[in-house]
């Protein structure tokens, strides 16, 4: 049985079951709330690499898109730590990205369509030993 585990006391002794997003907004909103989130300087400077990645970065496009959908999601007091805005028109681009997706990602082949460590886990369960292959297939070099 899958769940979202996370690190902290209240994290440990609460296992979310897997597709359960009510449960996991209510407990990501909770812990906002309960002032176990800070958002310090190195996590700022750490955020700075996905908004403005190395000139030289792979998939340096989708970091800076994949950066913004991701610290939209997050709960608004956190977000405003990061001194990300979040205005009407940028909720609704937000809003129209996750529904295009939603739309499009069941066109798309399987090696876009899943992330690399989910590849790596079909691969094994069908038997094949090249678990780097998924991860090199979309040109993540480690």
């Amino acid at each position: 049985m899958g769940g979202y585990w996370g690190s902290g006391s209240r994290a440990e002794s609460q296992v979310l079951q897997a597709g359960d997003v009510p449960a996991l907004e209510a407990y990501v909103a909770d812990t906002a709330r309960s002032c176990q989130l800070l958002v310090t300087d190195a996590a700022r400077s750490v955020a700075g690499l996905f908004f403005e990645p190395p000139p030289d970065a792979q998939w340096r496009p989708v970091l800076k898109a994949v950066a913004r959908l991701a610290f939209g999601t997050l709960p608004p007091d956190v977000r405003e730590g990061y001194g990300f805005p979040f205005r009407w028109g940028r909720r609704a681009q937000m809003r129209g990205t996750f529904a295009a997706l939603r739309a499009a990602r069941p066109l798309l082949p399987a090696k876009f369509r899943f992330i690399a460590p989910y590849q790596g886990w079909r691969s094994r369960q069908r038997g094949h030993d090249k678990t780097d292959a998924p991860r090199r297939s979309l040109g993540i070099r480690l």
